[in-house]
């Protein structure tokens, strides 16, 4: 019911954002199947890049081709508003990158 509605877009854009500029991720990656059009349109709402590694997979019984695509900090396309976060120092020393 929420399909098309650009609550995946956000959702996407808010992680990248805390990825971006909470973690400082140099760039992200994600992955969709080929036979998911609609996460292959999010991602490049977003800005990242099909970065040419296609694999295939058994899912469900079958075999499915699954895309990789990279987002640099240059190419993300940000929410229309900030993203706040809060707990960033205590996740990061939990994580043991602070």
């Amino acid at each position: 019911g929420f399909q098309g509605r650009g609550v995946g877009t956000l959702a996407r854009q808010a992680i990248c954002a805390f990825a971006f500029d909470s973690l400082g991720a140099r760039s992200v990656v994600s992955s969709a199947f080929t036979d998911n059009p609609a996460s292959i349109t999010v991602s490049t709402k977003v800005g990242y890049r099909a970065d040419g590694t296609v694999e295939e997979l058994a899912a469900d019984g079958r075999m499915t081709v699954r895309r990789l695509f990279t987002l640099s900090r240059e190419d993300f396309v940000a929410p229309p508003y900030p993203v706040e976060v809060t707990g960033v120092r205590a996740f990061k020393t939990m994580l043991g990158i602070d």
